[in-house]
C-alpha cells in the first residue's frame, strides 16, 4: 500500500509539473481567449489530418491558377516536445506570377506552412509566346502529437 501511495504521489508531481508547463506556454503565447486558442489550433492542428493538408494544397493552388502536378508526404519528428513534422513534396505548374500568388497564400494561410525549397524551371511556348512555370516544393506543415 505504501509502494501504492509513492508511485501516485510521482505521478501527481509529473501532472502538475504537465500542467505548470502548459500554463505557462498557454501565457506565453497570450492564448488567454477562445479566439486565440482556435487560432493556434488552425496554425497547429492536433493530430496530423493528411488529407485537410492535401485539400488545402489543392485549394490555393486552384485560387491562383495553379495545376498540382503530384505530392508526396512523409512524417517526421520535430524539435518541440509533442508537435510532429509533416514533409510534402509536390510539383505544380503555372505562370510565374501566379507562383508568387501561390506562394503568398500558402503564407497566409491559417495553417502553418514552411517552405524548405523551391526549385523553377521557366520555358516558353513557341505557338502561344506564353511563359509557363514547373516548379517543385519540399514544403512543412506541423501538427500536435
Amino acid at each position: 500500500l505504501e509502494v501504492n501511495v509513492t508511485e501516485k504521489a510521482a505521478q501527481l508531481n509529473e501532472l502538475k509539473g504537465r500542467l505548470n508547463f502548459l500554463d505557462k506556454a498557454e501565457k506565453e503565447l497570450d492564448l488567454t481567449t477562445e479566439v486565440s486558442r482556435q487560432e493556434s489550433l488552425k496554425a497547429v492542428p492536433a493530430g496530423m489530418n493528411q488529407d485537410e493538408v492535401i485539400k488545402n494544397i489543392i485549394n490555393i493552388a486552384e485560387n491562383n491558377d495553379i495545376e498540382l502536378g503530384s505530392i508526396s508526404f512523409s512524417k517526421s519528428g520535430s524539435e518541440n516536445e509533442g508537435i510532429g513534422s509533416l514533409r510534402i513534396s509536390a510539383s505544380f505548374e503555372g505562370d510565374y506570377l501566379d507562383l508568387t500568388d501561390f506562394l503568398e497564400s500558402l503564407e497566409e494561410n491559417a495553417r502553418i506552412f514552411k517552405v524548405d525549397s523551391i526549385t523553377v524551371q521557366v520555358s516558353k511556348l513557341e505557338i502561344t509566346d506564353i511563359e509557363r512555370a514547373n516548379f517543385s516544393l519540399n514544403i512543412q506543415t506541423f501538427f500536435q502529437n
